[in-house]
């Protein structure tokens, strides 16, 4: 109900971290566990799952049956599965590059849409209505398309403002952050150097999926409050019929019973990226994970005691050139859409074209380059800066290119109006 276009990106980002901490109740009673009525729990379960576009029916059926029960098995567990470097080394590049993409920071989040979301919830239709009872599919599916269809109608008839940055910003972009805060969270609980992935149905059981397979992610005590302890994830694994209220004294009690299969980790952006860096393909044979430059034969794999392994990589090399180029790529996408926003800009529309370049584009690409810059400094911990700085993923870039659309020309809509 306001036409400021900053101030709707700024909605719309909270929007999307408001989904993801209801859908945790959602979570709670889609295993009927919240309360002791199965009834209410699934209506509740219904109506959380609503923001997030989740049919509870094919969510039980993916996640109650297949996450929960087969853990850390492939071809069972659906929650971010490793290939082997065999699969990966089989695939055609298209496809490898696809796969980074999915395993870096910038394509987590459309890993679960495209890979989760969209092909385990939403086209998982006949199983979801073969598992439970057709009635509760269509409601289900019916209230999912509801909700959509409800949104739409808001951002386009009743909102105040464009009707494309409506649902863009208040429908599209909360969608895609809560898609992000759902990789975030799955991605870490099951993805670390001491978690063990099976292929084998054998070599796998209970033990392993669930107390071993599982990370307790250690947060600020606030930040777990208000995602509903769900960080306290081995003791959900344990037993999913804990309610997420006592899950603190749980865990507390599994990590005293089993303090050397229990797997910790704290929280933190290098300890996230370096996970992510190390845990990209998974040998089923020798247990170990690798990089997938390791896996095509770049890089000799080396594991150490420990079992995380690594490589030997050149460290990257400081290309001013390609940086620059970066620089002006940003500046220039930043300018066409920045023209098209706002191409009577009030402060440089007298000067001409050149004036409303270097208003709209350099600016946006020094910003975004400098906050590269900044990210890659703090991410890579100790060590030259020019190591420090260089060397950042194509996928990234364009990721930034994206962010650099949304954010710079929202800015500079708002400030000339």
């Amino acid at each position: 109900m306001t036409d400021a276009i900053w101030l709707k990106a700024c909605l719309g980002v909270a929007l999307g971290f408001a989904t993801g901490v209801v859908f945790v109740i959602g979570h709670d009673c889609a295993h009927r566990s919240l309360v002791p009525s199965a009834r209410i729990n699934r209506i509740m379960a219904q109506v959380a799952f609503m923001p997030s576009l989740h049919p509870v029916c094919t969510w039980e059926t993916g996640h109650n049956k297949l996450h929960h029960g087969w853990t850390c098995l492939l071809g069972k567990d659906e929650g971010y599965p490793p290939l082997s470097p065999q699969e990966f080394a089989a695939l055609p590049p298209w496809r490898q590059a696809l796969h980074r993409f999915y395993r870096s920071p910038a394509g987590l989040g459309f890993y679960y849409l495209v890979d989760i979301w969209w092909r385990c919830q939403i086209l998982a239709l006949p199983a979801g209505f073969r598992d439970f009872r057709r009635r509760d599919g269509w409601i289900d599916y019916g209230l999912v398309g509801g909700c959509l269809l409800a949104q739409l109608v808001v951002a386009t008839r009743a909102g105040m403002g464009g009707a494309l940055a409506n649902c863009l910003l208040m429908i599209a972009l909360p969608f895609v952050v809560w898609n992000f805060v759902m990789a975030f969270v799955t991605f870490q609980h099951h993805t670390h150097p001491g978690v063990v992935w099976y292929r084998d149905q054998r070599e796998w059981n209970f033990f392993r999926g669930q107390v071993r397979g599982t990370v307790h992610v250690q947060m600020p005590v606030w930040l777990d409050v208000v995602f509903g302890r769900i960080f306290q994830h081995t003791a959900h694994h344990v037993d999913k019929t804990i309610p997420l209220y006592h899950l603190v004294e749980a865990q507390r009690a599994l990590e005293d019973a089993y303090p050397r299969d229990v797997c910790v980790a704290k929280l933190s952006l290098s300890n996230l990226l370096s996970i992510i860096r190390a845990c990209q393909v998974f040998d089923y044979e020798a247990k170990c994970w690798m990089t997938f430059d390791a896996a095509i034969g770049r890089v000799s794999p080396v594991v150490p005691a420990g079992g995380l392994p690594t490589a030997h990589e050149e460290a990257p090399r400081w290309n001013l050139g390609c940086e620059l180029g970066f620089v002006a790529w940003i500046g220039l996408c930043v300018l066409i859409i920045g023209y098209s926003i706002v191409p009577r800009a009030a402060l440089v529309a007298p000067y001409g074209d050149v004036a409303l370049a270097i208003y709209l584009g350099l600016p946006g690409g020094l910003m975004f380059y400098g906050a590269h810059l900044l990210w890659q400094f703090l991410a890579r911990g100790r060590g030259p800066i020019r190591e420090r700085v260089a060397g950042w993923p194509w996928h990234d870039k364009l990721v930034a290119t994206v962010v650099a659309f949304l954010v710079t020309d929202a800015t500079w809509a708002w400030a000339v109006g």
